[in-house]
């Protein structure tokens, strides 16, 4: 029940450029699981964009822009950033399958081969824990 104000709190913290990619990252997954897929996609791209990420953060959020284009139904623009993913890494993979598995069911889709499908229900990566050293390396800096 507290997402505004968790929300609030990664969009002060995105101010800084060294929490910007982690902090957009938790407000596009916050904003996932309160069902709102485009303000996600769009934090999701902002954090894609921060000027100091990691490969492994850019790989992410690359598959997380992927996973929420696939909810709204919009199987092109999923099947691109997925296509992104396999490029750099074609073994990626997180609990909702691999990036290659994500690829050939979205191809199927795309061509018919499958009947429409309901979108999954986006989910947030990562636990509890992950949240909470998130806000610990937010507010309390090593």
């Amino acid at each position: 029940g507290l997402i505004t104000d968790a929300i609030h709190e990664f969009e002060l913290a995105a101010r800084d450029p060294a929490r910007e990619c982690v902090s957009q990252s938790m407000i596009g997954m916050l904003h996932t699981q309160a069902g709102d897929l485009d303000a996600a996609t769009d934090a999701f791209l902002r954090g894609l964009h921060a000027t100091e990420k990691t490969s492994d953060q850019e790989l992410a959020l690359t598959y997380e822009i992927g996973s929420a284009y696939e909810a709204r139904k919009n199987l092109e623009q999923a099947l691109y950033y997925f296509q992104g993913v396999a490029r750099i890494n074609p073994s990626y993979k997180d609990v909702r399958g691999s990036v290659a598995e994500r690829i050939s069911s979205l191809e199927k889709e795309m061509s018919g081969a499958l009947p429409a499908k309901s979108a999954p229900k986006p989910s947030i990566i990562g636990t509890g824990d992950e949240f909470d050293a998130a806000f610990d390396d937010l507010f309390n800096p090593k």
